[in-house]
């Protein structure tokens, strides 16, 4: 068959692997209309075929990308054996493989056998990184679509699809010369040297190692993923783990939330303030004190943060308010106040220049409101508030800056 020829088949079977889409309906509505053109305009990059996996990366006209994975079922050791015997059946069958081409008629004859290469809907796997489901996601539509046009070009793509060697699978059916071939080839796995008294070559010939097949990956059970389903590669997480999958991609979106913080404190010499980047991250604070935080950054439940700090479920807006106003001393001046020492006591009269009545929980104002110091000597003025109970009004290193505000 020659080059011209070539691009034109007897057999589409890239329009077989869109039909096969759409009779087991991966793609819904539009979606498999859109991803075509989107693949016709060139938008699918980094398109790359390896055994039993085709990616590629689609960008939209936002420039945003998506990466998309389609995952194929391996064909095992005993169908690619009754492929090899299926096409070396004929000397014209031999000529065809060689040559990139695949008849409908042929590969027939392989599914009889039970070692068909065009992928069913059991033996593919979608993801794509926009988190919609393959049904939905025109960014995967796009990338099968391309991948429809290279079946065109060459067929036994379908070969490196299901797991195969393709030069692997053309040696086996070529006819193998036998150890005393006529011609004096040899296909011995230790060859004698012609020189006297040198010992026996190690090595193999190139015709020996070009005929050997190479050992198969190991197969990996790829599914196509359905609605409520884990990603491709997450495996939940077991139950005495103590948290379920949304409860680790809360973890997962938490960690990268602390990593932020600690790059924004990271100076122009790439140094970082510690004390800084702990506090802005929450690695230095306690249990209850990070619960609160998270609780704060809508990455953890109330009734989480009520079980975590031993606290009422109704305590939990007045704990996320003092976090988000004062950070951690707004939050241990609720949980945990102290009563005022009577230096500290004067020195908030004189900055208020009035008299406090002492609490357990620091010095009460005459207009209702505290005077709370926290461990690291941080001053906080806290109010009575009708809906969360104790408020935080401010925060501040000396009183006289709490008393101006």
């Amino acid at each position: 068959m020659s080059g011209a020829d070539r691009s034109v088949r007897t057999t589409s079977w890239g329009a077989a692997w869109i039909e096969s889409l759409v009779l087991a309906r991966t793609f819904e509505g539009t979606e498999l209309s859109r991803g075509r053109g989107i693949a016709a305009r060139g938008a699918v990059d980094e398109f790359l075929i390896e055994p039993a996996s085709v990616s590629g990366v689609v960008r939209g006209r936002s420039s945003l990308e998506r990466r998309v994975r389609i995952g194929f079922r391996r064909l095992d050791d005993l169908q690619w054996e009754l492929v090899r015997s299926t096409l070396a059946g004929s000397s014209r069958v031999l000529a065809a493989v060689l040559d990139g081409d695949l008849s409908a008629a042929l590969h027939a004859r392989l599914v009889e056998s039970g070692c068909g290469l065009m992928p069913g809907v059991r033996d593919v796997s979608i993801d794509c990184t926009c988190g919609n489901l393959a049904e939905s996601c025109v960014h995967a539509a796009a990338v099968c679509c391309r991948l429809a046009d290279e079946l065109d070009r060459d067929p036994l793509l379908l070969v490196t699809l299901r797991g195969g060697d393709r030069s692997a699978l053309v040696a086996g059916m070529a006819p193998r010369p036998s150890a005393t071939d006529p011609g004096g080839h040899r296909d011995a796995r230790r060859r004698s040297s012609v020189i006297p008294g040198r010992p026996d070559d190690p090595t193999v010939g190139a015709a020996a190692a070009w005929r050997r097949r190479p050992a198969d990956l190991p197969l990996v059970e790829r599914r196509r993923r359905g609605a409520g389903r884990p990603r491709i590669g997450a495996t939940a997480p077991s139950a005495e783990l103590g948290f379920d999958q949304a409860g680790l991609d809360r973890l997962v979106r938490d960690a990268a939330a602390r990593a932020e913080a600690v790059l924004a404190h990271v100076d122009g010499t790439g140094a970082a303030d510690g004390d800084t980047a702990q506090d802005a991250c929450g690695l230095a604070f306690d249990e209850v004190t990070d619960a609160i935080r998270r609780c704060a950054a809508g990455t953890l439940a109330p009734s989480i943060v009520a079980r975590v700090a031993g606290c009422a479920p109704d305590d939990v807006p007045s704990l996320t308010a003092a976090w988000s106003r004062a950070g951690a001393d707004g939050v241990e001046v609720l949980l945990h106040p102290r009563r005022l020492t009577e230096v500290e006591v004067e020195q908030v009269e004189a900055a208020f220049e009035c008299e406090v009545r002492t609490r357990s929980t620091g010095a009460l104002l005459p207009d209702g409101r505290h005077v709370r110091r926290a461990a690291d000597a941080a001053w906080v003025l806290v109010e009575p508030d009708e809906l969360v109970g104790w408020r935080v009004v401010d925060l501040a290193d000396g009183l006289d800056d709490l008393a101006a505000d």
